[in-house]
Order: C-alpha cells, then sequence, then structure tokens
C-alpha cells in the first residue's frame, strides 16, 4: 500500500512538473514571438538591432541556458534583459515611445499575455 502511494504521490509531481513547464514554454514561445514581430528595435550594447534579430537572438541565449530557466520571469532575466559580456541592460525602441529595457517591456508583456489567458480561461 505504502508504494502504491508512492508511486501516486511521485506520478502527480511529476505531472505538475510537466503542465507547469509546458505552461512555461508557452510563455516563452509567446514572448519570443512577441518581440520578433514587434517591429520595435532592440538595443543591445549600444547598438540597433531589428525586432527580427532581436527575436533570434533572444532564441540563442535560451538554448544556451535552457537548463538553469525554471520561470518564464527567469527566461526573460538571462535570455532577454542584459549582455552576458558587458552586463549592459538591453533596450527596447518601438516607434517615438521612449527607450525601456527589455525586462520591462517584456515582463509588461507577459503580464498582459497572463491576463488575457485568465480571462479567456473564466469565459463559459
Amino acid at each position: 500500500m505504502r508504494l502504491y502511494l508512492f508511486l501516486l504521490l511521485l506520478f502527480s509531481t511529476n505531472l505538475f512538473a510537466n503542465q507547469t513547464s509546458t505552461q512555461t514554454q508557452q510563455e516563452i514561445d509567446y514572448l519570443i514571438n512577441f518581440v520578433n514581430n514587434s517591429g520595435c528595435q532592440m538595443i543591445r550594447n549600444g547598438k540597433g538591432y531589428t525586432a527580427e534579430k532581436a527575436a533570434s537572438h533572444i532564441k540563442r541565449k535560451y538554448e544556451h541556458y535552457k537548463d538553469e530557466i525554471d520561470s518564464t520571469e527567469k527566461f526573460i532575466a538571462l535570455s532577454a534583459s542584459k549582455s552576458s559580456l558587458s552586463g549592459k541592460a538591453y533596450h527596447a525602441k518601438c516607434g517615438v515611445n521612449p527607450e525601456i529595457t527589455t525586462q520591462s517591456w517584456l515582463l509588461n508583456a507577459l503580464e498582459e499575455y497572463r491576463n488575457t489567458n485568465k480571462k479567456l480561461a473564466v469565459k463559459p
């Protein structure tokens, strides 16, 4: 009986962990697509890059840090907020809006994404 309960608990824990990682992966995919389709310029170490190049760069960094990432916020911190070499913050420049750190920009986008999904989940 104890073995059965242990296996049930182990299976339940693994199932929950997989659901969490699936949700995190969906959020990360959303944010990479958000950057790619934003039309914004990403400023890295004083140089501007197109949205497409920014998304590609973030995706490469994500692949590098993937084993260390257990939340979407950690993805933003490790892959999309600052240079690994210089330590300088990345910035986004979107049209006439003032520059914003990519960390703030992506955290705002993540919050909007989560709020939208919460509203959709509640609808009958």
